[in-house]
């Protein structure tokens, strides 16, 4: 079953690689700002990762630096 979901800049993502294509990938999960949060708190994302709180707006609610 396939779903649109809108993808910006920053955003956190799962992805699968394909075996048969070097140069895509399958999006299996877009976090949410509260999961992002959560991923960081048990150390699941890398330590330069770091998550941008602050937007009050919801459209960029973490950002990758």
């Amino acid at each position: 079953m396939h779903k649109k979901v809108w993808i910006a800049a920053g955003d956190i993502m799962l992805v699968g690689l394909r075996d048969y294509q070097d140069d895509k990938v399958d999006i299996i999960l877009n976090y949410m700002p509260d999961e992002a949060r959560l991923l960081k708190a048990y150390n699941e994302l890398p330590d330069n990762i770091r998550l941008n709180e602050g937007i009050a707006d919801g459209i960029n609610d973490y950002v990758l630096k």
